[in-house]
């Protein structure tokens, strides 16, 4: 009997969203129908994925945008990410949720409320801003967060032309070239030093992803606890002498 390949999570993973865009690119040129959300849902729990989870991608549906990709021509800075999950934010919450934002961002920023909408901003003029809000939407919640960082980009630029320009013009100290070619090879060595910059900028844009999707992840755990009251049980052996056991049951002292 042949033994049949089995397949972790991950792997699952990759192989539906790979063959969802073959099938995606075979029904360009069809007319099938599609699936509503209950032949949805079936799917998804025969892949062992919850209700919950495809629910809540339904709601994000209509505000998904492409992955933001870094832009080497013009050095990405910025990342702006939204999400609608189930779940209302309250006052409570909202005090947990200042304390995941300060231990993900590793910084203090301006909290207030406008209206219903929960607002958190944070601005340094040598980097830059950022901004979260989080609004209330019946029994869902709303989660918008922006950071731009001009201040990182600028020094990416700066510090690599400033040193290659510098130590271009120090190896042409004593050399017999014009002061122009001097100044064009300065310059061209200035420039050389962009791509050093770009890659800190990229790596600064992957990490500022890495902690968005951090960032959300907790907002919506701390979103979707319970907010009712925990019971607790009394030990019996608060009332001595009394047996529990034995108290009469509402049920048998009810008038027949």
């Amino acid at each position: 009997m042949t033994d049949l390949k089995t397949y972790n999570r991950k792997a699952i993973s990759r192989i539906l969203t790979k063959a969802s865009e073959i099938q995606a690119a075979h029904d360009l040129d069809t007319e099938e129908e599609g699936l509503n959300e209950a032949d949805l849902l079936h799917v998804a729990r025969e892949v062992g994925i919850s209700d919950e989870a495809l629910k809540e991608a339904l709601l994000n549906y209509d505000s998904i945008s492409p992955p933001e990709i870094f832009n080497w021509l013009s050095g990405s800075s910025k990342v702006h990410n939204s999400s609608v999950i189930t779940g209302k934010i309250t006052d409570e919450k909202w005090d947990d949720i200042i304390h995941e934002i300060r231990r993900i961002t590793g910084g203090i920023g301006k909290i207030s409320k406008a209206g219903s909408s929960y607002e958190w901003e944070q601005r340094r003029k040598e980097i830059g801003y950022r901004h979260l809000s989080i609004k209330p939407e019946k029994d869902k919640t709303r989660i918008q967060y922006v950071y731009n960082w001009w201040g990182v980009k600028l020094f990416s630029m700066i510090v690599p032309f400033t040193f290659f320009a510098v130590c271009t013009a120090i190896g042409l100290d004593g050399t017999n070239f014009s002061d122009g070619t001097a100044l064009l090879f300065t310059l061209a060595g200035g420039l050389a030093g962009l791509p050093l910059g770009r890659l800190y900028l990229r790596s600064y844009f992957n990490k500022q992803k890495r902690m968005v999707s951090s960032l959300f992840s907790s907002i919506s755990k701390v979103v979707k606890e319970s907010s009712a009251p925990a019971f607790t049980f009394e030990d019996e052996s608060m009332y001595p002498g009394e047996d529990i056991s034995q108290a009469p049951s509402p049920t048998k002292n009810r008038t027949q």
